[in-house]
């Protein structure tokens, strides 16, 4: 596993800097990150508007050049990443919508031209049977989801259920 795209990243106390007015220090929360990973976040100090997607990259795939595409989309609960294969440049897109789907609202509206993206995954907050045969009903925002997917060149992955992803 080389690519880890990760929905509502936990924050964890990384250590306490130097404060002046708690002699403990002031706690510092960020996302846990490894030296062998690159961690690709869109930074934002304000609490409430906390990034809630997060794509690690294995050191050893830096060669083919990742960097989050701010400039196409500056989103808290997207990341787009671009990477180079060859000749081409080939994106990588990590989303979180609430259950209200903002966020695929969001794409929907500004619908972006990314040729060559390889995967768009994330969490997206709807139930429904086309996916989870466990679930009875079918959702009004599928059709906006897919509508999505194939504008990008995309199509819906079935993942069997017994199947391990490593």
């Amino acid at each position: 596993m080389d690519i880890i795209l990760v929905q509502e990243p936990p924050k964890s106390l990384i250590h306490h800097v130097l404060s002046h007015t708690d002699l403990t220090g002031d706690p510092i929360y960020s996302i846990p990150n490894h030296p062998d990973w690159t961690l690709f976040i869109r930074q934002n100090l304000a609490q409430e508007n906390y990034a809630r997607v997060a794509t690690y990259i294995n050191k050893k795939l830096l060669k083919m050049r990742f960097t989050l595409r701010l400039d196409i989309i500056n989103h808290q609960d997207i990341n787009v990443l671009a990477f180079h294969s060859g000749q081409h440049i080939n994106y990588v897109i990590n989303v979180y919508s609430n259950d209200n789907q903002s966020t695929l609202h969001f794409l929907n509206q500004n619908i972006i031209d990314l040729n060559n993206t390889v995967v768009m995954t994330g969490n997206f907050n709807i139930r429904d049977n086309d996916w989870d045969l466990n679930y009875p009903h079918y959702s009004i925002h599928t059709e906006d989801l897919l509508t999505l997917a194939e504008s990008l060149g995309l199509d819906l992955c079935h993942i069997p259920e017994n199947m391990i992803i490593m």
